[in-house]
């Protein structure tokens, strides 16, 4: 049986063609990162940007003169507004898409308006007119156009400028412009700014680039995403380069990647280079910032370093090619040893990552997760198969010695134990020990008695490892991080200060001193205080400032104040205010309010408002307590500056207890009205746990407590953690598990019948996962929607018969005012906080009436008109009631509207509610709902997925027990037949082979008669053929001897030669017929267990007096390979090869033969035996195990056939390399006894 010679045989070819598709990705990949870098850094903005913008701006005017001349010409034939209200909904469309909006304006009166966001006056106003109209939030180019009756006006936004900035008001020019929000407008032609011009050639403004980012994002992102693709097609060209390679030119390359690979971190992680890379915000220590690295990019900058390194070093180190025991035996326990470090620096990379870092790692709640959560997970990941690398390479040295391995592998884990104990920060803990037991585990199942590429479904046991350590790991962690959040806020709670309060305090201060109602209060000779006081409560400190008491004293410069006991006495008036703000008070920002430090456990303000009029100088004193437990609304997270929402979290609750009584509380956590509950007072800090929330407890002093509390990390959470996480690393395993089936960008992929199971359930599963719960989120979605705006209808009717039972008998709502209520925004503002929602009122004109939450329209994020299609809906379709999905910025809300009527049926009002306030908490109980189902069904996913793998391997197990069978089907042995209990399918099959045997060995019975027939017919030809080349001669000397006597001479030399020509001719006779005896009449084996060492040793001794050749023997450092053989036999087949060897060896040339011993990783025994003769001519390849009697010179006789015949009945295979004049090597392969006893 011949296998593939090296004459034959070409591993380059295949290499350098993979090779060349890499270089050539990584060329391609290189270019792309260069042409994009040198593209985002030419000026993000240039003089191109400015002409675009222009472009860009003139088609919108021209569209728009355009739609002017249409709609003036469609005006001279209907009513404008007829006109006006057909193209409402393209309109609308027009300003979300390309940020046009269009009025219309009758005797200077506003009639139309196509969007509601716009802040346009009720009236017309010149300004209006002007090329460029700047407003408070936004800035727009105008077009007007004059038509019979009125006047056309649209305007273009250009670009919003908000006072403030969080995650709903977005400064930045209108999408389309593809400006950077950098670039600024200035109204000066100077040097360095590029003007812009409408289309009618009038300047408008100049576009500022000095600030811009000078980066495009996008070209940022390709630039950086094609310097990683490179960096990978080039370290997969670099690895076939070096596979390619052997001996020292393989360490040689291996250590200049080594040193690339070295250079390129440090480039990255000290020099910032390339600073594509690096200006990124994943290099930011705003992310993450430890001690050893300054940011998560630097992290995984050294991550993917160290993974690429294990991977260069665990396929081309070849250190299972040692072959010294001792030396496999100490490597292997240095490898161990190093993944105990690695495990113990992967638990205090999951500790860093948590605890020093502002990404969220709760794998429960997804809705935290971002791009940084999946990049510091497949850090981890990535350090789990560096750990995995080595532990494989160190399982492989020493697998076929179970002892050793058992040894070393319970000393790796008791050195983990051991360095988590005496390592600072002490991280030792039971979880260390058990990870890699566990790992260890993982990896010995993996491996053992698995010598070929190992099926995936064993890599699931080691996923479920990994995956239950990280969870645990990330778990535990993330409680000390919710313990320390919780700290930091006791800390801010225990400071007393309102940051919302405290940002409105500018505003509050300048609309007080510019109060012209208050400055004619104050002017007249007799104060009355409790009008100002009215005035200031319900003009300033409403809304908001409702969840705190207001106090209000006015005094002139020479007032006394009377202190009530236990004081009872008078103070100068100005005197008391300045020591309490000396004594106590921090002046918040530029505004003229202070906080008072007083320790009192209600946050206090204090204003001193000087002023100047008729009346003389007076001083207004605002006080501001926060109330004891309010329940008033919110403030919406819309109003609020980002730096602001960032101090607050709704995440947890909080409770302020003073003298042990419940003074102040807020979040979900319903805390008790006494403080008893949960500490004694004793201790300064407490933890507790209490109704699956997780509190700490700040004992300020004797008087003051403070709790804040967090959710508890519930066992179902840690499901759904685990659910994620193994989804996880099942992804990244799957994607290198089948990458690494790819033979040079081919897939060599084993579709068996089990693996067929497995994906096709896997691929059903996972579509049906897709199609069923998009199936449920998509009907839950809705349903819960459909019931949210029911009980928006519901809420609105409630406070539509709160409103009627006040107006019910008024004509008109301008104005309105009553004994309880000083204005209908006051009324709103009771109804607002009784049912949580904001109130807006309209006219029948849809201009704004009254307000619940002034401040949406104060600061012009709305206009003071309804949205126009709900106004036409309502006013022209004549509707009932409308509810309408609205935005404001990012921000998109449900918005509620029915008409108000008196009890005459009379219209009144509009009665809105837009859910602004609450749309965060409707937004995140649909991302709750939806995340709940995704986490039930993920679970059940992986649930089933992993039951699929064992039941395919239950399920194809009678399969495989009939593919051993069959496999073992031979025509030379008895068959076994197959017992099978069950009636299914299976048993037809099993019936069928235990039939098949029976007829192969009727037919075997039938194939070994004749073939011995045809075997006894070819010998005997052959025989014949041989015998006939002697027997010539034979008779020719015979006769020739016949001749002589019949002719009476007498030669003495005649007859000698005759003589020894005949007893020559005999002696080849005898040869044939031994060597026909020999193999006819082979004895029968009688395998036992044999060592082949001592065999190898044995045959050594044999030849080793030999003079022909230098023969020496290469046990590769083994000292016990077990095969199952007959000794005599097995040693019969190497001293006939060694033989061979020596007789092929020509003269003048000094023999060496060389006899070697290696085992295979597919526990297969190799035995070579080599040597330096003049190889096996072509001719005779093809049958050179095939019996051949000849006697001639160089002939190899019957020896190989029988070898051939004997290695086969042992189980094992003979093959040969050889070239002409240098040597042949034959190859005989064993498998080892564990092997050959199935």
């Amino acid at each position: 049986m011949e296998e593939i010679t090296l004459e034959k045989y070409e591993p380059g070819r295949v290499n350098r063609r993979a090779e060349m598709i890499a270089w050539f990705l990584a060329a391609l990949f290189l270019a792309s990162a260069v042409v994009t870098g040198i593209c985002c850094r030419k000026g993000g903005a240039t003089r191109n940007d400015a002409r675009r913008f222009e472009r860009v701006l003139h088609r919108k005017e021209l569209f728009l003169k355009k739609e002017f001349g249409d709609l003036r010409a469609q005006f001279e034939q209907y009513a404008p507004i007829e006109v006006l209200h057909d193209r409402s909904p393209e309109y609308q469309e027009l300003g979300t898409s390309e940020g046009i909006s269009i009025f219309y304006f009758e005797n200077d009166i506003l009639r139309y308006w196509s969007d509601h966001a716009v802040p346009i006056t009720g009236r017309w106003r010149s300004r209006y007119g002007r090329p460029f109209v700047p407003m408070r939030n936004a800035d727009y180019v105008s077009v007007t156009r004059q038509t019979e009756g009125g006047l056309l006006l649209g305007l273009i936004r250009v670009r919003t400028h908000f006072p403030f900035q969080n995650r709903f008001l977005v400064n930045g020019y209108q999408p389309d412009f593809r400006l950077d929000q950098g670039v600024e407008i200035d109204f000066l032609e100077e040097e360095g700014t590029e003007p812009v011009y409408n289309e009618a050639g009038v300047y408008l403004f100049s576009l500022d680039f000095s600030g811009a980012e000078p980066v495009h994002r996008e070209l940022k992102a390709v630039s950086a995403l094609s310097l990683f693709l490179f960096a990978v097609a080039g370290f997969i060209g670099i690895c076939l380069v070096i596979r390619r390679s052997s001996g020292a030119a393989r360490w040689i390359r291996m250590a200049g990647t080594t040193l690339l690979l070295v250079a390129g971190a440090v480039s990255i992680m000290h020099f910032g280079f390339p600073g594509v890379l690096t200006e990124s915000r994943l290099f930011r220590p705003e992310l993450f910032a430890g001690r050893s690295f300054p940011s998560l990019g630097h992290l995984l900058v050294f991550s993917i370093l160290a993974v690429s390194m294990a991977v260069l070093y665990y396929f081309y180190s070849s250190l299972e090619r040692i072959r010294n025991g001792v030396l496999r035996h100490t490597a292997a326990g240095f490898l161990f040893a190093g993944a105990s470090v690695i495990l113990l620096f992967i638990e205090h990379l999951i500790t860093i990552l948590v605890l020093d870092s502002s990404i969220s790692f709760e794998a429960h709640n997804v809705t935290t997760f971002t791009f940084y959560t999946l990049a510091g997970l497949l850090v981890i990941i990535m350090w789990f198969i560096v750990l995995g690398l080595v532990l494989d390479k160190a399982i492989m040295l020493i697998r076929d010695d179970l002892s050793v391995m058992i040894l070393l592998g319970t000393l790796t884990a008791s050195l983990t134990i051991l360095l988590a104990a005496l390592v600072p920060p002490h991280y030792g803990n039971w979880i260390a020990w058990i990870g890699m037991m566990l790992l260890l585990g993982a990896h010995i199942y993996l491996r053992f008695r698995q010598h070929s590429r190992p099926p995936f479904s064993r890599f699931i046991f080691l996923i479920l490892v990994i995956s239950v350590f990280m969870v645990v790991r990330l778990q535990q962690n993330n409680e000390i991080r919710a313990e320390r959040q919780r700290e930091v806020e006791l800390v801010k709670l225990s400071s007393e200060h309102d940051p919302v309060a405290e940002m409105l305090f500018g505003e509050l201060s300048m609309a007080i001193r510019n109060d012209s109602t208050l400055s004619l209060l104050l002017a007249r000779p007799f104060l009355d205080i409790d009008r100002i006081f009215e005035h200031l409560q319900r003009t300033h400190f409403t809304g908001y400032w409702s969840k705190y008491d207001l106090q209000v004293t006015v005094c002139r410069p020479d007032d006394r104040l009377y202190l009530q006991p236990p004081d009872d006495e008078w103070q100068h008036c100005y005197t008391f205010f300045s020591e309490m703000i000396g004594n106590n008070g921090i002046q918040v920002g530029n505004s003229d309010f202070y906080f008072l430090d007083n320790l009192s456990g209600r946050i206090s303000y204090l204003a001193a408002i000087p002023f100047f009029g008729s009346g003389g100088e007076h001083r207004v004193f605002i006080e501001l307590d926060s109330k004891i437990i309010s329940e008033e609304l919110g403030y919406p997270e819309l109003l609020l500056d980002k730096s602001y929402t960032a101090f607050t979290s709704s995440k947890f609750s909080y409770a302020k207890y003073d003298n042990g009584e419940l003074i102040t509380r807020d979040g979900e956590f319903p805390y008790r009205r006494s403080s008893d509950f949960y500490t004694s007072g004793l201790q300064t800090f407490e933890q507790i746990t209490v109704n699956r929330y997780d509190h700490s407890i700040y004992n300020v002093n004797d008087q003051s407590t403070i709790i804040v509390g967090s959710p508890s990390i519930t066992h179902v959470d840690n499901l759904i953690s685990f659910s994620y996480i193994f989804a996880l690393n099942f992804l990244v395993i799957a994607i290198i598990y089948l990458f690494s089936s790819m033979d040079t960008f081919r897939l060599s992929f084993n579709w068996n019948f089990k693996n067929r199971i497995q994906y096709s359930v896997a691929g059903i599963l996972f579509l049906t996962f897709l199609l069923i719960c998009s199936g449920t989120i998509f009907f839950i979605v809705r349903q819960y929607r459909a019931q949210h705006n029911d009980n928006l209808r519901s809420t609105m009717r409630s406070i539509y018969i709160e409103l009627i039972h006040k107006v019910e008998y008024e004509e008109d709502l301008v104005n309105w005012s009553s004994e309880d209520y000083y204005s209908l925004d006051e009324l709103l503002r009771k109804f607002s906080n009784v049912f949580y929602t904001d109130i807006n009122l309209y006219d029948q004109e849809g201009e704004l009436l009254a307000t619940s939450r002034a401040e949406i329209f104060d600061r012009q994020l709305l206009s003071r008109r309804m949205n126009r299609l709900v106004y036409e809906k309502l006013a022209w379709g004549n509707a009932s009631e409308y509810i309408h999905s609205e935005h404001i910025g990012e921000m998109r809300y449900i918005s509620a509207y029915i008409p108000l009527l008196n009890s005459q049926n009379k219209f009144l009002a509009y009665l809105n509610l837009p859910y602004f306030t609450q749309s965060g908490e409707l937004t995140k109980d649909i991302t709750n709902l939806v995340v709940a189902v995704i986490n039930v069904y993920l679970i059940l996913l992986i649930v089933i997925l992993l039951l699929s793998v064992f039941l395919a391997d239950r399920i194809t197990q009678p399969l495989r027990m009939i593919q051993h069978r069959i496999a073992q089907v031979s025509l030379s042995q008895k068959n076994e037949k197959i017992r099978y209990e069950r009636s299914d399918e299976i048993r037809g099959l099993v019936e069928e082979y235990n039939y098949m045997v029976d007829e192969l060995e009727r037919s075997a019975t039938l194939l070994a008669q004749s073939e011995r027939e045809s075997a006894w017919r070819e010998m005997a030809k052959q025989i014949a053929h041989e015998i006939k080349n002697p027997l010539t001669p034979m008779k020719l000397n015979v006769q020739h001897l016949q001749r002589t006597v019949e002719e009476k001479k007498h030669d003495p030399d005649m007859i000698r030669r005759i003589s020894v020509t005949l007893i020559e001719q005999i002696d080849s006779l005898t040869s044939i017929a031994n060597e026909f005896s020999d193999f006819a009449k082979m004895p029968r084996a009688k395998n036992a267990r044999i060592n082949l060492v001592s065999k190898l040793k044995n045959l050594l001794q044999l030849f080793e007096s030999s003079e022909k050749a230098t023969i020496s023997l290469d046990l590769g450092g083994h000292r016990d390979v077990p095969v199952y053989a007959d000794k005599e036999q097995l040693l019969r087949i190497f001293i006939n090869l060694v033989k061979n060897g020596l007789q092929s060896i020509p003269e003048g040339r000094e023999g060496i033969i060389r006899i070697g011993l290696e085992v295979t990783a597919d526990r297969q025994a190799v035995v070579t035996i080599s040597d330096n003769g003049k190889g096996i001519p072509e001719e005779i390849r093809s049958r050179l195990f095939q019996p051949n009697f000849t006697t001639k010179s160089g002939g190899m006789g019957m020896g190989l056939a029988i070898s051939f015949n004997i290695v086969k009945s042992f189980g094992g295979r003979i093959w040969y390399d050889t070239e002409m004049e240098k040597g042949t090597t034959f190859h005989v392969e064993l498998p080892l006894i564990d092997e050959a006893l199935k």
